[in-house]
């Protein structure tokens, strides 16, 4: 269908600008050591529509600032960076909370913070870099990708939901239309046909078996 390939278009043009941070060697030196990052929220946050796709992406960069910020603390005032103890009961108690102050709204949000922290806490040493470090630079490319996303949404396919209300609600004022439309029809007539059965019976030319006979044909 046309939204279906609009949506693997928008998708895969995205893509092409994310793999910059890995093809290119400037841009793949400095988004190192997790330059595919910006791909990954490109392909995240698109949607069908505009409005839920920045939904998205605004609750998935929010999440990423939280669980930084939340890293940040525990890597330079908690001393952690090699202690998988102190950054589990870390990550519960960020977790517990997050959960527990999750709503309908931004479910995603929290979710995704609850993933973050678990990845910039863990990530961060299984590739040998540094939290301090680690942790702006997820966000810097979070942030490109959702640049990324939102030229790609905004100025090559734009679609908004409030375009799809609007054609949705014609479409179905339009089978309104044409079904009161048709109703006007069948009533006229039903009209029709019980006024000749009436006119019939006081001319006396009919009787129970034309009667019988006429009301089994269909008056349509």
């Amino acid at each position: 269908s046309k939204d279906d390939r609009r949506m693997a278009l928008k998708t895969a043009l995205g893509m092409v600008f994310a793999s910059f941070f890995v093809c290119v060697p400037y841009l793949k030196d400095t988004a190192a050591p997790y330059g595919t990052l910006s791909g990954i929220t490109v392909s995240s946050v698109n949607l069908s529509t505009t409005g839920s796709s920045f939904h998205k992406a605004s609750d998935r960069l929010m999440a990423t600032m939280l669980a930084g910020a939340f890293s940040l603390i525990v890597g330079d005032f908690l001393k952690v960076q090699q202690d998988d103890i102190s950054k589990t009961v870390a990550l519960s108690i960020f977790t517990f909370i997050m959960i527990y102050l999750r709503t309908k709204e931004h479910a995603y949000q929290y979710t995704y913070s609850c993933i973050s922290v678990g990845i910039m806490l863990f990530g961060s040493v299984k590739i040998d870099y540094h939290i301090l470090g680690y942790v702006p630079k997820r966000i810097e490319l979070v942030f490109v990708g959702i640049i990324i996303f939102c030229f790609t949404e905004l100025l090559v396919f734009p679609r908004s939901s409030r375009k799809i209300v609007e054609t949705t609600s014609l479409e179905f004022f339009m089978s309104m239309r044409a079904f009161l439309r048709q109703a006007v029809l069948c009533s006229e007539k039903l009209e029709q046909y019980v006024n000749e059965c009436k006119e019939d019976s006081r001319n006396g030319t009919s009787n129970a078996a034309a009667i019988l006979n006429e009301s089994s044909k269909d008056p349509f």
